[in-house]
């Protein structure tokens, strides 16, 4: 095809996603695509030499394809661009110069073919209808006109001969027409759409059904020019649209109106619920001791270190953050923006701010809330407390003066700073953070959304697990969940949640694995390091592993 010249196509396939691209082959080149009141699709490019757009491609390819482009039992003749009624036709009004379309067309000059009554035709979509019903008599013969293709809606008929075609098209009074040629008999019952003509192109005759005292020479309506069909076409959709855009912005009014009073109303009661929850955790310590396993007491801190969930008010955070300043802004996550700030007594904060336009909600936050608070360990964030407060939902955390492990593992001038002893020291950081979530914590959680950029460092680069609002507790013996509600990081997510959205301590655990490539490589996941091959840094892995150890295996 003549596209492949001026696009470039790729397609992408591997066990996370499957998509396609095409963009222009040359970027210099502009191209725009129009959809034509003629009912062609038009593809232009501009030409900076004429200044001016050029045709580069149309579909249908031709004028005449159009489907209905004259009406029913019109004739398009492709070469004078012209719409004409079919032989014993007239136009549907007399008085319309224009030869409406689509909702004009042509209809049979004498009022009803003389024969016995039968079943009446249904009424055409376009508007052409018979004023009375058909009558069917041996008089009524066929006109043959060349057609360089025969009309849409046929019904294939298996008959051995033309002579039988044509039997059945008279003992018919519905059928209009019928054809005959190598691929069998053509009938058409009710409207003929589409009949074009172009000099030297014929597909064969087509049999029109005609009363005895119509003959070839028969006047017909004279040619109308496809513009002007094109031009009442235009008139009627510039009607047509504007009308329904008033309707459909009523309707969205409306729907709006209600999903809004909807919205707040669920929002409300789910403020309510947050309340509740947070009245009942400052009735006492936000957080558990956890003696379950003693290898764990120095990582967990004492019930008498911990502090307990405190509520902060809107104005004491404003201030501390300078009312939320751009400059104090540390980075932004699916939650929402974080923010530095200085509290009274000069102890820094991260400020993490409920955004708007955020894909979590009061669930989530009220997850992490109620999570955080009752997990205390020295690899996991602390939570100090929140704001609810209007519509504002914010969690304010201890301060990680060296942000996350993403800031240096992916910075080309930082990343040195990250040395095998201190990369070592990171992973096993993570791993035991971990370790107390699904096993060590009196809570069994399941992160959901463990990544590079969800692992903050201290001062000393002390690895802490943060953002909790995906995560899932786990009961009693459980140790499998299903949902329907698929969250977290392509690139770290396993097989099994993402098709099935089946998750458990595995799924965490896959997500760790990605985690410590990334580490140790000091590179993305999400990246292709194959030239050959559209690989990311676990498939990479994989193929190498496999190259490598493979063969000795089979040796």
């Amino acid at each position: 095809m003549t596209l492949n010249y001026i696009f470039n196509y790729s397609y992408v396939s591997n066990e996370n996603e499957s998509y396609f691209t095409y963009d222009m082959y040359d970027s210099s080149i502009i191209s725009r695509f129009v959809m034509d009141i003629s009912g062609q699709i038009k593809q232009f490019t501009w030409s900076n030499t004429t200044e001016r757009w050029n045709l580069f491609w149309s579909q249908p390819k031709e004028l005449c394809d159009v489907y209905g482009i004259c009406g029913t039992f019109g004739n398009c003749n492709q070469d004078t661009l012209t719409c004409e009624c079919l032989p014993g036709f007239v136009r549907r009004s007399p008085t319309d110069q224009n030869f409406q379309v689509p909702t004009g067309g042509c209809g049979k000059n004498i009022t009803n073919l003389e024969c016995v009554p039968i079943n009446r035709l249904k009424d055409s979509t376009d508007g052409c209808t018979r004023n009375k019903s058909l009558q069917c008599r041996s008089k009524d013969f066929f006109l043959p006109i060349a057609a360089s293709n025969f009309p849409d809606n046929s019904q294939s008929q298996n008959f051995n001969s033309m002579e039988d075609c044509k039997s059945a098209c008279e003992s018919t009074c519905s059928c209009n027409g019928y054809a005959y040629t190598d691929s069998g008999c053509m009938l058409w019952d009710g409207n003929l759409l589409n009949v074009k003509q172009k000099l030297n192109v014929s597909a064969g005759n087509l049999y029109l059904k005609q009363q005895s005292e119509i003959s070839s020479s028969a006047p017909t309506s004279s040619p109308i020019p496809i513009t002007e069909v094109r031009k009442r076409r235009a008139i009627i959709w510039k009607i047509i649209i504007p009308v329904f855009t008033l309707v459909a912005i009523i309707m969205g009014a409306f729907g709006y109106i209600y999903l809004f009073k909807r919205d707040k109303a669920n929002k409300k009661g789910k403020l309510k619920e947050l309340q509740s929850v947070l009245a009942d955790l400052l009735k006492s310590k936000a957080t558990y001791n956890n003696t379950s396993n003693t290898n764990m007491l120095d990582d967990v801190k004492s019930e008498e270190e911990t502090q307990e969930l405190q509520i902060f008010n809107l104005t004491c955070l404003a201030t501390a953050t300078n009312n939320f300043c751009l400059k104090n802004k540390l980075g932004e996550g699916g939650f929402g923006p974080v923010y530095k700030g200085i509290l009274q007594n000069a102890h820094e904060i991260a400020v993490k701010r409920l955004s708007k336009n955020s894909g979590q909600g009061i669930e989530e936050f009220k997850n992490e809330v109620v999570l955080i608070s009752k997990l205390q360990h020295r690899n996991l964030v602390k939570l100090l407390g929140c704001c609810v407060e209007g519509k504002e939902n914010m969690l304010v955390y201890e301060f990680m003066p060296n942000k996350s492990l993403d800031a240096f593992l992916f910075d080309p001038r930082r990343k040195a700073q990250l040395n095998w002893e201190k990369r070592f020291n990171i992973i096993g950081g993570i791993a035991r953070g971990l370790l107390y979530l699904h096993r060590d914590s009196r809570l069994r959680v399941i992160h959901r959304d463990l990544k590079v950029g969800n692992i903050l460092l201290d001062e000393d680069m002390t690895p802490k697990i943060s953002d909790f609002g995906m995560a899932r507790r786990f009961s009693g013996n459980q140790t499998i969940a299903n949902t329907s509600r698929v969250v977290g990081t392509f690139g770290y997510m396993s097989r099994e949640y993402i098709m099935g959205g089946t998750f458990s301590e595995k799924s965490d655990v896959f997500s760790f694995g990605v985690l410590i490539l990334e580490i140790v490589s000091g590179k993305k996941n999400n990246s292709f390091y194959d030239p050959e091959q559209p690989l990311n840094l676990l498939l990479h892995t994989w193929c190498r592993y496999h190259n490598l150890y493979g063969h000795m295996e089979d040796d």
